[in-house]
């Protein structure tokens, strides 16, 4: 009888101690991971103290600006302030938003633990933000390169604008433009050494074929469009004529 309580005597002291080595399981350190992102890998530098990520940095990556390097912006924080990955990526980057919480992932994982390690924080919640009524002149839905493009104007003409946006984010598919595209005549292809006219990108599209007004028409205005476009900030990256 003595023999079986000094047995489960000892398991006990056993759990025990097994519980106690279980808390404050994540050996603290600075890590370093790859998370596979929308363009590539995303660098992250992850710093554990205590059992509580303390601090991340994004070292490297390739993702889209405007778009993937926001959440790269925002979500570091809000994973260090809750002290888990359980949160919303950000919408319209899923891909990078992914690639930093797996990227943090890992470190856990190379610190000996996971996610279930984190000492838990205790959030406050946030207070809602009461609505109200606004009058303006012209409202914008939508903040990609057409809605940006009409709420300038709109204020350039005097209106009160509100240019509203559901993304985290402004830019729309406009962010990501990555290609070419063709004009004549503008001031920044007649400021090179080697002018392109509206004439030269007209003989351009009609080829060796007669006339067409819609063709011309479209060489003619695409030099105005393009100082449109500069002047209201837009950048256009290289010029190339010819």
């Amino acid at each position: 009888m003595k023999f079986f309580r000094l047995n489960k005597a000892a398991a006990l002291i056993v759990v025990l101690t097994s519980s106690s080595a279980a808390v404050g399981a994540l050996t603290s350190g600075t890590y370093e991971t790859t998370g596979k992102g929308n363009n590539g890998p995303v660098v992250v530098q992850t710093t554990i103290e205590n059992s509580q990520i303390k601090d991340i940095k994004v070292l490297k990556n390739s993702e889209t600006p405007m778009i993937g390097e926001t959440a790269i912006q925002q979500l570091p924080s809000k994973i260090i302030a809750s002290q888990s990955l359980a949160i919303d990526g950000l919408a319209g980057a899923t891909n990078t938003s992914n690639a930093l919480k797996n990227a943090v992932r890992e470190a856990l994982d190379k610190a000996g633990g996971s996610e279930k390690d984190l000492k838990p924080v205790a959030l406050k919640k946030q207070d809602a933000v009461p609505n109200k009524d606004e009058s303006t002149d012209l409202v914008v839905v939508g903040a990609g390169g057409s809605g940006m493009a009409a709420a300038i104007q709109g204020k350039e003409r005097g209106l009160n604008v509100i240019l509203v946006e559901k993304l985290p984010m402004i830019g729309g598919t406009t962010a990501l433009s990555s290609t070419a595209f063709n004009a004549g005549g503008s001031k920044v292809q007649m400021a090179l050494e080697k002018p392109y006219t509206a004439e030269d990108y007209y003989k351009k599209l009609k080829g060796k074929g007669p006339d067409d007004a819609s063709l011309k028409n479209l060489a003619e205005l695409s030099g105005p469009t393009t100082d449109w476009l500069v002047n209201m900030g837009a950048d256009l990256g290289r010029v190339i004529n010819g």
